[in-house]
């Protein structure tokens, strides 16, 4: 157990707290002391990227290459997490007091190869800057070009095969870097290794030619020696007894450790490629698709105007027949007139003779120029007709087409997924959620990011990048959170890992920002995270996506009693309902809003009456959000408090619209010796439930889920989200 002076100390480094480090170091921490959970101070501090801090325990005389005893990590330095998390400042820090650059795990890698495995090129750069060995082979594992080949990087491969690292090196199974990136799915990496070897091979030739006899190969210059103290041994022993006396680690594809792997623990050309290969293929499929419902679309129109255009032809053909119809009368009441004229002319009968003849002409003109108009219409109906054929024609042949190479790559995505048993699925596409890293917070951030990934529109929103044309600022809030989504997206652990540490710098911001310093409960960082978001993401001057779906707003109303007139209006938006849970016997949801939203006396100064007195106060709520977050306050109250599932409608208690609500997400607060918060959180995907506790996820009944004593933040949705 460590004691109170050595938590303060790594609390603090957590923090940033610089006094604080002073003073637990001052007290008799050792800054050099491993915790229960594998790190050291400089573990923390390099993890959350706070240079400040790493400068501030290295003053204090802090081992720059001390190792973490974390189970998965297998023995990395500092230098290795610094590499690993890309953090260039820390990285420089390091090299500066002396780190050893050199310096391998317990499977031989370098730091060079950990910054190459996560496609960190800065700190690859810093790295050869200090004279690191960037052809350095791993134990079996190839080299870095290998584990850049691993990860996807182009430009990170581009610059190794720059730098001079041998694109003919093989790792213990003879395959080439070019053979492990086409196994992980990434055949534009493969088909550039391929074309560089090519090159080389073509390069090699040529200078074999030119080469005179007696030419020697020039032998390269000596690597120079870093500027750490050699004379000290390392301690490789007490790392090799941590790592006997660990546990082993477990091998399920949803299992987390904590403070395990910084980086992914891949074995170069293992199968994660076929899962990264399925997900290339899902994403074409879903192109497809969606090219298929536009072209179903587009058919329907043309088919549409096909039809409108036979309409418009009967209509012209109904006043064309109607024309000669009446052309017929005309003609009859002329020779009529005619023959009364033969029979006994008159001056009167003369002129309505000549008025009829005038009609009569007029009558033909128009006759002849709706004929014309007719014609030149049925004209131009037969082009358009012949050119939607032929349009409908290409498009169902298109369609058709598609649909072929649906089939194929459905046929495709079966082989893959029988290709082996141990299969890496796809947690999204299962509908499986990850875990998510203890953060030492009793679970305040894992339930809420776990709950807001729920929410399908949003977590869309944010893993598409649809979110980066609207952002109005550089606050890191929205990019910390994106990543922590795209990593949980994913299902990949040591990202996941690596995203939750920079979301947790993010939310100690957050801390310091709040009106005491500290975030109390799961709710307080809600209600922190939420405006924040809102303010650094607009869709226009005043709206975002967090506020279509989450903000609601409500009119603060003071009346007087006497006069019944306004003695004050104010409104308000809001992302939460806050309900104060005061009673000690069970009670429901609707209850509380009841009584929370029900008129109170209070004393006002009333302008109207010109004196103080009792006036009638109201809350009323105007509009109600998509998403609606409950927050149940109980302030030490145990009383348990029922909750619909599904049909939720607050019409009735809040005298407003109110669309039919379905529950999808529960904070408990589980009480105890040690207190923590538990999410909820229904998969729309397979409608099923999952309780997420950190690493832990497992799959709960919605009884599991309303017979929840301790419910502390309620979350509905007003359609499927």
């Amino acid at each position: 157990m460590m004691s109170r002076v050595q938590q303060s100390l790594i609390r603090c480094v957590e923090r940033g707290d610089g006094a604080g480090v002073e003073a637990a170091i001052q007290a008799g921490a050792s800054v050099d002391r491993v915790e229960r959970g594998g790190w050291a101070a400089l573990h923390h501090a390099v993890a959350s990227g706070n240079s400040e801090m790493v400068h501030l325990l290295l003053a204090y005389s802090a081992n720059p290459d001390i190792r973490s005893m974390a189970q998965g990590e297998e023995g990395a330095t500092a230098l290795h997490l610094a590499a690993c998390t890309g953090n260039t400042a820390v990285l420089k820090l390091l090299l500066d007091s002396g780190a050893d650059t050199e310096a391998v795990d317990q499977r031989g890698k370098t730091a060079v190869h950990w910054a190459a495995l996560q496609g960190r090129m800065e700190s690859l750069k810093i790295l050869q800057e200090s004279n690191c060995n960037l052809m350095a082979q791993v134990s079996g594992r190839g080299t870095a070009l290998h584990y850049a080949a691993a990860f996807g990087d182009m430009e990170v491969v581009e610059w190794l095969v720059e730098q001079g690292v041998d694109i003919s090196g093989k790792d213990k199974n003879g395959r080439l870097a070019k053979d492990v990136a086409k196994k992980n799915g990434h055949m534009h990496v493969h088909h550039l290794l391929k074309e560089l070897a090519k090159r080389q091979l073509r390069i090699s030739r040529t200078r074999k030619q030119d080469l005179p006899d007696h030419a020697s190969i020039p032998v390269p210059n000596p690597r120079r020696r870093t500027l750490r103290d050699k004379k000290v041994p390392r301690q490789e022993s007490t790392v090799m007894e941590a790592t006997r006396s660990s546990p082993q680690r477990s091998e399920s594809p949803i299992t987390f450790k904590k403070k395990g792997w910084m980086i992914r623990s891949l074995s170069v050309g293992n199968k994660s490629g076929l899962r990264l290969q399925l997900e290339e293929m899902k994403w074409e499929m879903a192109e497809m698709e969606k090219a298929l419902r536009a072209k179903d679309v587009q058919i329907a129109r043309l088919q549409r105007d096909i039809f409108t255009t036979e309409l418009e032809k009967v209509r012209l053909e109904e006043q064309m027949k109607e024309v000669r119809t009446h052309s017929g009368q005309w003609h009859e009441l002329t020779e009529e007139q005619q023959h009364s004229y033969q029979k006994g002319p008159s001056d009167s009968v003369h002129t309505s003779l000549e008025t009829q003849l005038q009609d009569r002409t007029t009558l033909l003109l128009e006759l002849q120029e709706v004929k014309a108009k007719l014609e030149e219409e049925e004209h131009a109906r037969a082009s358009e007709k012949y050119a939607n054929e032929l349009k409908i024609a290409s498009l169902t042949s298109e369609l058709d087409e598609a649909t072929q190479k649906l089939k194929k790559y459905g046929i495709r995505q079966k082989k893959l997924l029988g290709k082996s048993k141990t299969f890496e699925v796809d947690l999204m596409a299962a509908g499986v959620p990850s875990g998510l890293p203890d953060q030492g917070d009793a679970g305040i951030m894992n339930s809420i990011v776990q709950c807001l990934y729920s929410i399908v529109i949003f977590r869309d929103y944010l893993t598409s990048d649809d979110y980066r044309r609207d952002v109005v600022s550089q606050d890191e809030t929205v990019e910390a959170l994106a990543g922590v989504f795209k990593a949980l997206k994913a299902g990949v652990q040591p990202e996941i890992l690596t995203k939750m540490h920079h979301l947790k710098g993010v939310v100690r911001r957050l801390e310091k920002a709040s009106h005491d310093g500290h975030l109390h409960d799961a709710h307080d960082l809600l209600t922190r995270l939420l405006p924040y978001l809102h303010h650094n993401i607009r869709l226009n001057d005043r709206t975002s996506l967090v506020s279509q779906l989450f903000l609601g707003s409500q009119e603060h109303r003071i009346t007087c009693r006497w006069t019944g007139k306004d003695v004050s209006l104010a409104a308000e938006d809001f992302f939460t309902i806050h309900l104060d849970v005061t009673v000690e016997k069970e009670t429901s949801l609707q209850n509380l809003l009841a009584d929370h939203y029900q008129p109170l006396n209070t004393e006002h100064d009333c302008p109207h009456c010109l004196r103080t007195h009792q006036c009638r106060k109201q809350i009323s709520v105007t509009c109600l959000p998509s998403v609606l977050i409950i927050h149940l306050a109980r302030k030490g109250k145990s009383a348990n408090v029922t909750f619909p599932p599904s049909r939720f409608m607050l019409h009735d208690i809040l005298r407003c619209d109110s669309p039919s609500y379905e529950l999808f997400g529960v904070v408990s607060l589980q009480k105890g010796n040690s207190p923590q918060y538990k999410a909820f959180c229904r998969n729309l995907l397979n409608s099923m439930w999952y309780l997420c506790s950190d690493e832990k996820v497992l799959v709960v009944n919605i009884q599991n889920v309303l017979d929840q004593p301790n419910a502390h933040i309620l979350l509905y949705s007003a359609e499927v989200v």
